[in-house]
């Protein structure tokens, strides 16, 4: 997403004719495997908040995002100090059995007051009702004790960011036992710890005897292959084994 395309939705605002947007839903990393920079991030925010818009930040795998992008000390530059409003810090990508936290930034809502009136009430409206919208879409389980001991266990001496970093690893060493394979079409190392080849639909269903992935760009046979806080490095070596066996035999049984 780039300034332009909150610009293009903007023109929209006050015209009855257009569904009226209220927030724009950012998702770091991206569902590509890539990463917005914090001053990226800033622009976004700014040119949202010109327009009484609201930020959110999809952050299911925000622990990858802070592993790539420098650690602990990255990660409040990409999101409060960058004008970020709400962000959902993601647990189930990363670890957890379930469960995602939902953080309103005051901070956030201030800094939209400099821009547009409108834009820093909604931000304090959000924040204002955010239990009564939690109760009302059933996200207020009666045991919530086992939600939060999981996120103060991977809160605890930044545990979360380590099996970010963990899963990015896994994915680098993937790339590196792979990319040789010039019909991969894979390129650049990725920052995150998702790779998208492209793989024929024989070979796809060959490999997923070894283990499970799914189809990205069907048409381009473009796959998405991902790993995770777990996955060792006997994990990538076993797969990529299979890759070379597989994608190099030329048998396309």
């Amino acid at each position: 997403m780039t300034t332009k395309d909150i610009e293009r939705v903007a023109g929209d605002l006050g015209v009855m004719h257009h569904a009226q947007p209220r927030v724009v839903s950012l998702t770091q990393p991206t569902e590509l495997g890539t990463l917005y920079s914090a001053e990226e991030i800033e622009q976004l925010c700014v040119c949202a908040h010109e327009h009484g818009l609201l930020v959110h930040m999809d952050g299911a795998r925000i622990a990858n995002a802070t592993a790539a992008l420098g650690g602990i000390s990255s990660v409040r530059k990409f999101t409060v100090d960058a004008g970020v409003d709400v962000l959902t810090f993601g647990g189930t990508k990363n670890g957890l059995m379930y469960g995602e936290a939902v953080l309103y930034f005051p901070q956030g809502a201030a800094r939209a007051q400099s821009y547009k009136d409108f834009s820093h009430e909604n931000a304090q409206r959000a924040l204002r009702y955010a239990p009564y919208a939690r109760k009302q879409t059933t996200q207020l389980p009666s045991k919530m004790r086992f939600v939060s001991a999981q996120f103060a266990a991977v809160l605890n001496n930044d545990l979360w960011v380590q099996l970010g970093s963990s899963a990015n690893e896994a994915a680098a060493s993937l790339f590196d036992a792979v990319h040789s394979i010039s019909s991969l079409e894979l390129n650049d190392s990725p920052p995150v710890n998702s790779l998208y080849p492209t793989i024929s639909p024989a070979h796809a269903e060959q490999l997923r005897e070894v283990s499970f992935f799914w189809d990205w760009e069907p048409a381009r046979h473009r796959v998405r292959w991902m790993t995770s806080w777990d996955t060792e490095l006997s994990d990538v070596k076993a797969f990529a084994d299979a890759v070379y066996r597989i994608v190099t035999s030329g048998a396309e049984t």
